[in-house]
């Protein structure tokens, strides 16, 4: 040192205690007196107020000047500084010139770097990044070079709030030889970092604390240095900004801590070396130092399991033992390690062969049986005490000079486990292939999966060598000793002469300066070495680090202790290695040293479980500790408890991972503070007993002895309870409050705005790897938007990320829905999985009525309505699937659509424009456009009786704007009390005559009724009314809600519904008899379509009934036929929009649902009776061909014995499918087989008929010709012929030819015509002579046409008709696709002239087609004949049945099939049925089998197939399969005395003959929903199998007895679902107690069985009654 030049005079006025915190201590090693002080030039002052405060302290005027003009360069600032001369230099010589260089790195980060000009000086060797040319205007900070009283500082600011960040004009700059001093001051007191030590607060305490950092082997304790040095600290600022400092320097240091506030850096060796990042976010400094450092390594998932080792597991058997009971409780486990007593006497790459004798094959079955990994432990000191030849290791190490040296070039040996180690240096290019070398061959004989180093700070039990440390600057004595432990550097490692390899300068250097480097000098050696001997990416867990050490390895907190206060610290521990970019972090759970207890163990696994690294690990002759070793009294609770919280930490595995790839890619914490999620909270700042998972799951956990319950603090946002979902109150934010946390029980909290993946948990992550993800989704704030993400690869390949092969879903979600959007799809193998389950939480709203997924109703959730917790299962949903699920929870039933165009997008301008309110949510059909409430623009102006009992009303137009067309001004309201039960509203223009439908409805009785069921109500400003059942107040009609708007082309309508249990509308099909209420529409518009859910389809039925809260049912008729769409909203509402006529309202008051069917069907007419012969099995196939076929088909149904009473026709047996022409080449002597069949077999024929005439023929046809001179066809708007394209073939086409062009032109009967009835009776009746025929099929009868309108002109463009102003719902972009042109005049009954438009009564044409057709079939026949229909209208039924169109060969369209069945029981036809085994595609045999098995039980039971398709009638699967459908269909044949019945009282009461069990059961709700069953009348259920591969059967059994038909045993259940036997040759039938049932001996056909004997099947009733009837004719008259 050189002699200090005196000093001024030591001050002696007495300081305040705000002055003595800004001292800056001039005797940091201790010991100061006043005459010491003095020598140094610095002021003694014993501290008054302060008493940590030191004495002697910096006067401020000794330090560094600026000697030259300032440097400014395109990066930064370059200025060289001189030392004062009369400054004492009391650790030795300072260096009379620095360089302090400032460079900007980027915009939010700047390097510092002050070092000698004379002298280059060791740096650590890694790679720098580039200076940035970022403009000084761009950067967040601002750098200043200031000269204050003669002395040289650095300040760098904050630009937006001026805050310090780093300002080193206070203390005393020093650079010597071996002292390195600068201080600055601190933006705040929230200083965190710095490390490696066991803090006892993650906020440091400012109080002149100085911790040392150097690498040193030492059990954990408070405060002292330890295994790593991490230099590096974070400074909140007080008002929510964040900046971070590194000093990047690895010898030996201590920092100084006070409360001006201010830091003290100092240092033994290399230069001042400083990173500043700039934030300002805490996690933004993290992303920032890391992206410095280097980004975390990205663990693979197994390594995110849980672990279990300990030192002294002894042998192999007793490794195996732990193993043993570890598997056999369950306990998710996934790694088992073995430490250092595996090895042959603590020697690396060596077996103990005598203790662990096996320990190969055993590592192999850990992983091949029971789908774990292995680790071992390796220490870096290897052997040098062995034999030559004896121990590769050394041998080769020494042969290839591995090691580090001693000054004299001789190898340096220690002291560790092995006897006389020496450390390789790991630094040498030499040493890592060697290291490699011994890995990989080590591995082929022990499968390690991962690699665990310790002792590598490098750790020695002596002091230096065997023989201590030679006398040196380097070893002793220093100038200047840091605040570490012991009083040499040298101390457990080896001596700090020794030397390396430096890679930057490539030559030897001290080991001084590169002993704190040492375990980050290994770890990437062993992660490449890992991974060259496993092929996978392998992981590593290091003892000592550094920075940048958590690009390759992870770390645990060291030789912890069983205390409460180290379970404390852990949580400590893991924020700063969080802060240091180390996230695989974890502390030994249940403790290293000392016994445990099962409480400490027990809180430890609990916090232990949300460790990343999360390792159950201790000492040598402790007790064993692993989950499953405790003893009788805790056994059992202690299983428990640990495998429900490691479960628990499995199940949010996926969501671990992802914060890994996170923290892998941009650098974010894995475990995070509180403050840094939370940084404007300045109370956040000092939590240190609770964590983050990411910035989403909030961890509470008890770390107090004895304790049941967890102060915590609830930060400022929603939270929701883990296990339960419910809610924190609102009050509970920014408050600390107790969480309840027995035993078993660790308080865990989800944020709000979280969108969490998971899986379902199994023992390990490989089993694991194939569960089903899941989602839990924590609803934040009223207007917050949620997002999520997961990373998805193989979880084990090397740089998955880097080569792009991966999957990255990003998940968004707000206050109705959740979605999953594909960012990135690489990985190969990501649909092996799937999403299966997703939990909400923070639902808002008192229900959730459904759910929706990708626009599909999904039925399995439930609800939580107290905690608000959705639980969504039973999903299937592909990891590249992009999906939407949105749950409805009804908070937007009272909307009404106003803006329901299909066509125009709903814009808020347009919305406004209608007086409407607007507001866009996610739910699937919620309108963004809705009225407002009191919408409306009819009052009434005139009230008269027209009858005693009848009253008009006349509302006139106030005001409304003209949403579609011109408003009608004034309307004309009828009410007329038909009878008690039926009651009509109609709604026209009072001034102008509208288009209403040409038929009267019965029901009608000649007076007034005395007892009415309902009650109408009327309202007026604006005009609504209401009906309402007299007996129990419930609304049946209610129409003061929506908008009523009554234009030419836009009548709407709405009214509540008394529920949402509303059947009927049609024709489409159903996923479900009951409706969805949900937004759904319902269109109506007969169309030729191939069936699909929810399409209008070929019938028109504006008629549903629905079922009230009390058991009783109504219905509700809109006698309409325009385009129509209902919708039904969650209200539950009901909203008609048509686009013609007027609004005719009939309503049923039942009160039985069976009641309003008959009352319906006596108004529209009551079904038809068939003739016996149709209740037969009947047979049809489009495509037979020719003769052979059909006749092939015949006799193999009957050399089967299949009862089998009707074959079809289809339009392949015409002449180039000409209606009323026989097909000369394929169908010769036609006639004379339907003949064979009617006369020898007993059998029925039936034909297709078309309604479309080809036009086109060059030999007479006279259906033409007649027609043309009767003037039958219906014609355009300009009265030319309406010409179209169906199926007939111009003249010269073969049926093996047939094309669309081959196509004639065709003409349209129209049925309104009374003359065209009389063409169509002559045609039958000449076609009956020439084939006898038992009945007709009309299909096509939309009428379907293969152009959209007329042939080759289309349809008027400017026509309102054609293209009118709204366009409900329906198939197709315009009314005539497929169809005729709407403005196509026909036949009016009400004039008797051509001007009525099909847009009209377009689908009223198969209803005028049905009559006529059925009338002729009994002319021709004298026969009661049967009339088939495809599209049909109400009252149809009374002449014709239905089947359910072209269904497709699909189990959905099966279940549909009992759906329809209903529906049209409702619409009154009796006779329906659906296509057995499905129209199109080829059948399979199962579906095909059980579908005849339902089809046995249709009214209607006809196997029908598609051209092209397979043969699928049931004798073309074989004998096995005949013989099934045989004994089903002898079934039916027994049982149709018994249908004929019930189809009597249907064409006599308007019963229905098919119905759901409601029908029968209405006061049982459970019965409500069900239609997967149904009744023939009230006493046979069939309760069919409808799914694949099913064996059994679901069953509901109502409130009655129930006997099995062919067993006659009692059903014991009652008003339960019953699951029922059903092999393949079987359909459960049961018989209601309380019926007689008619029967008779089945037999081929219905001729022979009519002739048999009868029978009667009694099943008597709880009172040991039963009745029945039986109506018989002759079958067919």
């Amino acid at each position: 040192t050189t002699t200090p030049v005196k000093p001024e005079p030591t001050e002696t006025t007495p300081h305040t205690g705000d002055d003595e915190k800004n001292r800056f201590d001039c005797f940091p090693e201790g010991g100061a007196t006043i005459e010491t002080c003095q020598q140094r030039g610095c002021i003694w002052l014993p501290p008054t107020v302060d008493t940590a405060a030191p004495s002697c302290f910096y006067s401020g005027k000794d330090g560094y000047s600026i000697i030259e003009v300032l440097e400014v360069t395109s990066t930064g600032l370059s200025q060289r500084i001189g030392k004062s001369k009369t400054a004492a230099s009391p650790y030795g010589e300072e260096f009379d010139e620095l360089l302090v260089t400032y460079t900007r790195v980027s915009n939010n980060k700047l390097r510092i770097t002050i070092a000698p000009t004379s002298v280059k000086r060791f740096e650590i060797p890694w790679t720098h990044e580039s200076a940035s040319n970022t403009p000084v205007q761009d950067t967040l900070y601002d750098v200043q070079f200031t000269s204050t009283n003669g002395l040289f500082g650095i300040q760098v600011t904050r630009k937006s709030t001026n805050a310090i960040l780093f300002d080193t004009t206070v203390g005393r700059m020093m650079f010597s030889d071996q002292f390195l001093q600068i201080s600055t001051k601190l933006a705040s007191e929230y200083v965190y970092g710095f490390g490696e030590h066991m803090h006892e607060s993650f906020k440091h305490d400012m109080s002149w604390k100085t911790y040392g950092m150097f690498s040193r082997d030492q059990g954990v304790g408070p405060n002292a240095n330890l295994y790593g040095v991490h230099p590096f600290h974070m400074c909140m600022e007080g008002d929510g900004n964040a900046h971070g400092i590194l000093f990047l320097n690895s010898n030996a240091q201590d920092v100084t801590m006070q409360p001006t506030p201010a830091l003290t850096y100092r240092s033994v060796g290399g230069i001042m070396d400083f990173y500043i990042f700039v934030g300002p976010e805490p996690e933004s400094v993290v992303s920032q130092y890391t992206e410095t450092i280097g980004r975390p390594y990205m663990p693979p998932m197994w390594a995110l399991g849980f672990q279990l080792c300990r030192y002294g597991y002894g042998s192999l058997d007793k490794l195996k033992k732990v193993v043993d009971r570890m598997l056999d409780s369950e306990i998710p486990y996934d790694v088992q390690y073995t430490d250092i007593d595996y090895m042959d006497r603590q020697l690396d790459f060596t077996i103990n062969a005598t203790t662990y004798a096996g320990l190969e094959d055993f590592a192999r079955d850990l992983k091949s049986t029971h789908k774990m990994k292995y680790i071992i432990i390796f220490d870096p000191a290897i052997s040098g005490n062995e034999t030559a030849g004896t121990y590769p290791p050394f041998d080769l190490g020494k042969q290839q000079n591995v090691f580090i040296q001693n000054p004299d070039g001789e190898i340096a040996f220690g002291k560790v486990w092995p006897d006389l180690p020496a450390f390789p240096d790991y630094f040498n290019p030499v040493t890592i292939q060697w290291w490699s070398d011994l890995t990989v061959d080590f591995h082929k004989r022990l499968e390690f999966d991962g690699l665990w180093i310790d002792m590598n700070e490098p750790a020695s039990f002596v002091h230096g060598s065997p023989n201590g440390c030679p006398d040196n600057k380097w070893d002793n004595p220093l100038p200047y000793h840091p605040a570490i432990l012991g009083n040499d550097l040298f101390e457990k490692t080896t001596c700090m002469s020794n030397l390396q390899y430096n890679p930057q300068t490539q030559e030897l250097d001290v080991h001084y300066n590169m002993h704190s480097l040492y375990g980050w000098s290994q770890t990437k050696p062993t992660l490449d070495a890992c991974r060259l001997s496993t092929g996978k990416r392998c992981m590593v867990i290091s003892r000592s680090t550094f920075p940048g050490s958590g690009k390759y390895t992870g770390h645990w907190l060291g030789d912890n202790t069983s205390l409460w206060s180290h379970l404390r610290a852990s949580i400590i521990g893991m924020l700063e290695f969080n802060l240091f970019g180390i996230p695989y972090i974890g502390a030994d759970i249940c403790g290293f040293f000392q016994d445990t207890t099962e409480e400490l163990c027990m809180r430890w696994m609990q916090l232990g479980a949300f460790y990343p690294f999360s390792r159950n690990h201790n000492g040598l002759g402790s007790k064993d500790q692993d989950p499953a070793a405790f003893g009788p009294e805790f056994h059992h609770r202690f299983i428990a408890a640990s495998k429900k919280v490691l479960e628990i930490r499995y199940s949010i595995l996926p969501y671990f991972y992802t914060l890994f790839y996170d923290a892998h890619t941009t650098g974010s914490t894995v475990i995070r503070s509180l403050l840094a999620e939370f940084p404007t909270d300045i109370t956040t700042y000092t939590i240190e007993t609770q964590f983050l998972l990411g910035g989403n799951i909030l961890i509470s956990p008890v770390l107090h002895e004895g304790e049941d319950s967890v102060k915590a603090y609830v930060p400022d946002a929603t939270w929701y309870d883990y296990y339960t979902g419910a809610k924190l109150a609102t009050g509970l934010r920014k408050t600390f409050t107790y969480f309840h946390a027995p035993w078993d029980y660790i308080p865990i909290h989800i944020k709000g705005g979280s969108i969490i993946p998971t899986q379902t948990p199994a023992r390990t992550t490989e089993l694991q790897r194939s569960n089903g993800l899941g989602i839990i989704y924590a609803i934040g704030d009223s207007l917050s938007q949620a997002s999520g993400h997961l990373f998805w690869d193989d979880w084990d390949s090397i740089d998955d990320f880097e080569n792009g092969v991966y999957l990255m879903l990003r998940f968004s979600g707000d206050q109705e829905s959740l979605s999953s959007m594909v960012e990135h799809n690489e990985y190969p193998d990501a649909d092996s999985s799937i999403f299966d389950h997703i939990t909400v939480m923070g639902v808002h709203g008192e229900q959730v009525s459904r759910v929706i997924v990708n626009g599909v109703r999904h039925s399995q959730f439930t609800f939580d309505g107290n905690t608000k917790m959705l639980q969504i299962t039973g999903l299937n949903l592909q990891l590249t699937t992009e999906w939407t699920i949105v749950w409805d929870t009804n908070q937007y039933a009272d909307r009404f659509n106003c803006h329901p165009e299909s066509s125009i997008k709903a814009t808020q301008l347009r919305c406004l424009n209608r007086g409407c309110l607007w507001h866009a949510v996610s739910i699937p059909g919620v309108p963004p456009c809705y009225y407002p409430a009191n919408y409306g623009a009819y009052k009434i102006e005139l009230l008269q009786h027209d009858s005693p009992w009848d009253l008009i009303f006349e509302p006139k137009l106030v005001y409304l704007p003209n949403t579609h067309c011109a408003s009608v001004q004034r309307l004309k309201v009828e009410v007329e009390e038909h009878s008690e039960y039926q009651l009509r509203i109609k709604i026209s223009d009072a001034n102008n005559p509208r288009y209403e439908v040409p038929m009267t409805l019965g029901g009608v009785n000649p007076t007034k009724p005395s007892e009415p069921l309902y009650e109408v109500i009327y309202q007026d400003q604006p005009f609504a009314f209401k009906v309402v059942r007299r007996s129990t107040r419930e609304v049946i009609m209610d129409t003061n809600v929506g908008g009523f708007i009554f234009e030419d082309q836009f009548i709407q309508i709405s009214t509540k519904a008394a529920t949402d249990y509303l059947y009927g509308l049609g024709e489409a099909e159903h996923a479900n008899h009951k409706h969805d209420f949900y937004w759904t529409k319902e269109t109506l518009h007969a169309k030729d379509e191939g069936v699909k859910q929810n399409a209008n389809l070929y019938g028109y039925h504006p008629f549903h009934l629905t079922m009230e809260k009390q058991g009783s049912a109504h219905g509700v008729l809109l006698l309409n036929s325009n385009a129509m769409e209902v919708e039904l909203t969650p209200l539950p509402s009901i909203t008609y929009r048509t686009i013609g006529g007027i609004l005719d309202f009939y309503l049923f008051l039942g009160p039985t649902p069976n009641e309003v069917v008959q009352q319906y069907s006596s108004a529209v007419g009551k079904p038809m009776q068939p003739p016996y012969w149709a209740l037969g099995f009947q047979l049809c196939k489009y495509g037979y061909g020719n003769m052979n076929e059909l006749r092939t088909v015949v006799d193999g149904m009957r050399n089967y014995q299949i009862p089998y009473d009707v074959q079809y026709g289809d339009i392949d047996y015409m002449d180039r499918q000409l209606d009323f022409t026989i097909d000369p080449i394929n169908y010769p002597n036609l006639p004379t087989f339907v003949n064979t069949m009617r006369e020898d077999y007993k059998m029925r024929y039936v034909v297709i008929l078309d309604p479309a005439i080809s036009a086109n023929e060059t030999d007479p046809y006279p259906s033409y010709t007649d027609g043309m001179i009767a003037d039958i066809f219906i014609r355009q708007n300009d009265g030319e012929l309406a010409y179209g394209l169906v199926w007939p073939d111009v003249p010269g086409t073969l049926w093996e030819d047939s094309t669309l062009e081959t196509r004639a032109h065709v003409l349209f009967p129209d049925f309104f015509n009374p003359t065209t009835k009389q063409w169509w009776t002559d045609n039958i009746a000449r076609f009956y002579n020439e084939i006898k025929f038992d009945g007709l099929w009309i299909d096509m009868n939309e009428p379907a046409n293969f152009v959209n309108g007329s042939l080759g002109v289309g349809c008027p463009a400017a026509n309102k008709y054609d293209h009118p102003p709204y366009l409900p719902g329906i198939i197709g972009d315009t009314l005539y696709t497929k169809t005729l042109c709407m403005s196509s005049k026909q036949y009016n009954p009400s004039t008797g002239t051509v001007d009525q438009l099909h847009y009209n009564v377009h689908s009223m044409y198969g209803w005028s087609q049905a009559q006529p057709t059925k009338e002729a079939c009994q002319a021709a026949t004298g026969k009661r004949c049967y009339v088939i229909s495809r599209s049909t209208y109400p009252g149809a039924g009374a002449h014709t049945g239905h089947w359910l169109g072209d269904n497709e060969s699909k189990w959905s369209h099966m279940k549909a099939s009992i759906i329809g069945m209903f529906e049209f029981t409702l619409f009154g036809f009796s006779y329906t049925g659906a296509d057995i085994c499905g129209f199109f595609e080829d059948a399979e045999e199962e579906m095909c089998l059980r579908w005849s098995q339902l089809g046995a039980f249709y009214p209607f039971s006809r196997n029908h197939a598609m051209l092209g398709t397979k043969r699928q009638d049931p004798a073309s699967w074989g004998a096995e399969f005949a013989a099934s459908v045989k004994k089903v269909l002898e079934t039916r044949y027994t049982l149709l005395p018994y249908l004929y019945t019930l189809f009597y009282h249907s064409h006599t009461r308007g019963d229905s003959v098919v119905r759901p069990l409601m029908h029968e059961f209405p006061t049982d709700s459970n019965t409500w929903e069900i239609d997967t069953q149904f009744l023939w009348g009230p006493a046979l259920l069939i309760t069919p199998v409808l799914e694949q591969g099913k064996l059994t059967v679901d069953g509901y059994m109502a409130d009655t007895r129930w006997f099995d038909y062919y067993s006659g045993a009692e059903v014991a259940q009652r008003k339960a679902t019953v699951t029922l036997p059903a092999p393949m040759d079987h359909i459960n039938l049961h018989v209601r107690g309380g019926y007689i049932l008619p029967t008779q001996e089945p037999a081929v056909t219905t001729y022979y069985s009519r002739q048999n004997d009868f029978g009667l099947l009694v099943a008597l009733d709880d009172n040991m009654k039963a009745s029945g009837d039986l109506y018989w004719d002759d079958g067919e008259s």
